[in-house]
Formats: structure tokens, sequence, C-alpha cells
């Protein structure tokens, strides 16, 4: 009984611990549309790695693979409408 209640104590710090982690870390609100235009576009090679390496880490903390697809879509013009020829 005292040790299951010493793992149930544990678990509870642990949860506590990481949630305060959490909450004082900088927030994710500016891996935005803006962030990504001024860091990737036109910045070549190493704004494509810059985009890669927070996408994968995005991903990693559980960001939906759709979201970090469509923000890497309009700056890094993998679809250039604008140039096909007709």
């Amino acid at each position: 009984m005292n040790s299951s209640l010493l793992r149930f104590f544990i678990l509870v710090l642990t949860i506590l611990f990481f949630s305060h982690l959490i909450s004082v870390s900088p927030s994710f609100d500016a891996f935005n549309q803006e962030w990504i235009d001024k860091h990737t576009r036109n910045n070549g090679v190493t704004g494509i790695a810059k985009f890669l390496a927070v996408s994968v880490f995005l991903l990693s903390i559980g960001l939906p693979r759709q979201l970090v697809a469509f923000m890497g879509g309009m700056p890094l013009d993998l679809l250039k409408v604008s140039s096909i020829q007709h």
C-alpha cells in the first residue's frame, strides 16, 4: 500500500513539474505565418533548415502534421501556381 501511494505522489509531482515547466517556457504562438515568412522566404538552404528543425520539434511534441505542412507550403513556394505557363 505504501509503495503504490509513493508512486502516486511521484507521478503527481512529475506532472506538476512538467506543467509548470511548460507554463514558464516561451509559447509557440510566435511560430506563425509571419515567422515562417521572415525566416524561410528568400533565405535559401538556411531558411529551409530552420523551418525543418522547428517543424520536427513541433511535430515531436504533438502538433498536427497537416498544420506544419500548411504553414510550410506558402513561404517555401512548393507549388508555384503563378509560374505555370499556358
